[in-house]
């Protein structure tokens, strides 16, 4: 699904209606799309649950609602920047002085005036970004932010963390163990409802229309489940199983020991990790070497690669802390632009909303809801974000781009377009093959595949795509491009 298409002009037009400015072709279909939906959610009548718990009907589990209710004036005010959010959170005060200090020395070398658009520096009045700021100082470094700090002496990174953490505890939704019990209402390869028939190794349901394939009469196992060598199941539930299984950290591929018969035995767990070939492994590493990282279009533009740092450690190296206040920070401001302009997609079940589920990539039990996979890709204008998209990776076959939206105030500047070419351009680096994106109305699909390139599924692209593990988005229709 798309909010924006940067353009540097020309327009969209339909026989319903034409747009000047491509930017704003979806935030319209999203914003009017509170049509579908009767006081925030809709639902079916629903029949009682097979008591052998094979197949069931059942009401509808994903509603849309308005975001007009949430509390977060402060993106739509004022220039979306971390130091903003660090504002709204009351981590940091208006006006407050910060200092940018030597790390050999401890030495102050700057001191400016913390406001909503950047630093102030007091020797010459000119505001300055973080990275802008340490560069008018003589200093380069990889993580700028970490050489600033409050007058008091506090990092501003320990602020940073600590707003972030305060934006955890609210976001996070526990998932009952009694709904994984229950398994999961809707189909996990189209998203809808109906007669579902239950994976007998997970909480995963699915349409047998489908599947495309004859289910057994006795235990049937979803794709997710199977070993992707034999295509037998690979038992997570019982820990004392034979043979042993793996699952590989990028792709999320399953695999039993036995059948990889020292295929790829090159390729052990590395840091706690698994991958199943070396095509997997060089692309986490990619991944892993480019996040965070700044990489500059132009004196202005820039775009970043971020992903949530989840959990705690105990032992805290200063990369650490700077990736982690640096990636979640960031990804808080970001989620207020996907949220300014897609409803909120609370799922009815498990009472997640899928864009903080995405763009925190937090993970579930249910396969459609697992979104650890995901990373976030940001264009910004010096240190405003300016333009957001969400990706995942499944390995090197296939990446998703399931959100893309733009700042209003950038809308017609080209800058969507100059996020997907730079999305593109680090995929092709990283050896992935294709690119997938959802487009929710016909006017989109024209918008894909004759400004961008983007072309219709064949039968072997739906047949690969089944084994994927897509979101699922009712009423997209998925486009492909060889990248």
């Amino acid at each position: 699904m798309d909010a924006s298409s940067g353009s540097t002009g020309g327009s969209v037009e339909s026989e319903v209606c034409q747009f000047s400015d491509e930017d704003l072709l979806v935030s319209v279909f999203l914003k009017n799309k509170n049509s579908l939906t009767t006081g925030g959610s809709s639902t079916w009548n629903c029949e009682p649950m097979n008591p052998k718990g094979r197949s069931r009907s059942h009401i509808r589990s994903l509603k849309t609602v308005p975001r007009h209710s949430q509390k977060r004036a402060w993106s739509s005010t004022g220039s979306r920047t971390v130091f903003s959010w660090l504002l709204h959170s009351g981590v940091v005060a208006l006006n407050e002085v910060i200092q940018l200090r030597r790390p050999e020395d401890d030495a102050m070398l700057k001191e400016a005036i913390l406001i909503r658009d950047g630093l102030i520096c007091l020797c010459c009045n000119e505001i300055f970004s973080i990275s802008q700021f340490e560069t008018h100082a003589g200093m380069t470094s990889k993580w700028p932010g970490m050489n600033l700090v409050l007058e008091s002496g506090k990092p501003l990174a320990l602020c940073q963390l600590e707003a972030w953490s305060a934006e955890y505890k609210a976001r996070k939704v526990p998932l009952e163990s009694s709904q994984i019990d229950e398994g999961d209402d809707l189909c996990g390869l189209c998203g809808l409802e109906g007669e579902l028939v239950w994976c007998d190794n997970c909480p995963a349901t699915f349409h047998q229309a489908c599947l495309f394939e004859q289910l057994p009469e006795g235990n049937w196992y979803c794709p997710q489940c199977r070993c992707q060598t034999c295509w037998d199941v690979v038992n997570t539930k019982d820990p004392s199983h034979t043979p042993g299984t793996l699952k590989c950290s990028m792709c999320k591929h399953r695999y039993h020991e036995t059948c990889l018969n020292g295929k790829h035995a090159n390729i052990k767990f590395i840091s706690g990790n698994w991958f199943c070939g070396e095509s997997c492994y060089e692309l986490c590493r990619g991944l892993q070497s480019r996040l965070g990282l700044t990489n500059n279009l132009s004196d202005e533009i820039s775009w970043r690669l971020l992903r949530c740092i989840n959990g705690d450690r105990k032992a805290y190296s200063p990369a650490f802390v700077a990736l982690k206040a640096e990636c979640n920070s960031k990804l808080a401001v970001a989620i207020t632009l996907l949220e300014e302009y897609f409803l909120e997609m609370v799922d009815k079940k498990t009472k997640i909303d899928m864009i903080p589920q995405a763009i925190y990539n937090w993970g579930s039990e249910f396969n459609r809801l697992n979104f650890e996979g995901f990373y976030t890709v940001v264009l910004e204008k010096k240190d405003i974000v300016v333009s957001v998209a969400s990706i995942r990776i499944h390995g090197v076959q296939v990446a998703e781009l399931p959100f893309i939206a733009t700042c209003s105030k950038f809308h017609g500047q080209g800058m969507c377009r100059l996020l997907v070419s730079s999305i593109e351009m680090m995929l092709r680096s990283l050896a992935v093959r294709k690119l997938a994106v959802p487009a929710a109305t016909p006017e989109l699909v024209d918008m894909w595949t004759n400004k961008f390139g983007f072309q219709h599924l064949n039968e072997d692209d739906r047949g690969s795509l089944r084994r994927v593990n897509l979101m699922l988005l009712p009423g997209s229709t998925w486009l492909l491009k060889t990248l």
